[in-house]
């Protein structure tokens, strides 16, 4: 067992400390009340030729795995994921809120001196440390809390804007939907 090799294999994962009984909502969930939804994400470069997994992935999903050759430099930049919560290229589902709602966004990333991370919420402005921004800075090894009241509806990129991440697949979409009537138990919806 190696901690590298795990974590380049998406075997990680955050611990959010939430403060005392006064401070949340239901004793059950213990998130925070002063937020109506929360988002954690993890960001940075995945390097799969240093996965546990690289071996059996090659088996299963290689035409020919005989004729692999791990060491050609194509085939280990093939395998260096630039991604968000191990999705790339917008297909990270689920990061979706209600307008005029209280987000606190999570950001963490782990590596090596390649992974550091500068999302971007595309139209909307965190409040990171007391400060509105544009964009923050995540090194490796640590995160970023921040907090956005999503006041603009639409579809919304958010991305990694250090160097070639980007373009590299560390994009994600963020969908802020229009209030609705529901007619479902509030318990059911949580905090809608």
């Amino acid at each position: 067992m190696s901690d590298f090799a795990d974590s380049n294999a998406g075997l990680f994962g955050a611990l959010i400390v939430t403060h005392s009984k006064e401070q949340v909502v239901d004793e059950k969930d213990l998130a925070p009340n002063d937020v109506n939804h929360e988002f954690v994400l993890f960001m940075g470069v995945m390097d799969q030729n240093k996965s546990p997994y690289l071996g059996l992935n090659i088996a299963q999903f290689a035409a020919a795995p005989e004729s692999v050759d791990r060491d050609h430099p194509d085939f280990k930049e093939s395998n260096r994921k630039h991604a968000i919560n191990g999705r790339m290229y917008c297909n990270l589902d689920g990061l979706e809120t209600l307008i005029d709602r209280e987000a606190r966004w999570y950001v963490f990333a782990l590596g090596t001196d390649d992974a550091f991370a500068s999302p971007r919420w595309y139209g909307h402005a965190p409040l990171v440390h007391g400060s509105r921004t544009g964009s923050v800075l995540v090194q490796p090894g640590t995160g970023v809390v921040a907090d956005v009241v999503h006041n603009n509806y639409g579809q919304w990129l958010f991305e990694d804007q250090t160097s070639d991440h980007a373009h590299a697949g560390a994009v994600a979409l963020f969908t802020v939907h229009r209030k609705i009537i529901s007619l479902c138990e509030q318990t059911f919806w949580n905090k809608c």
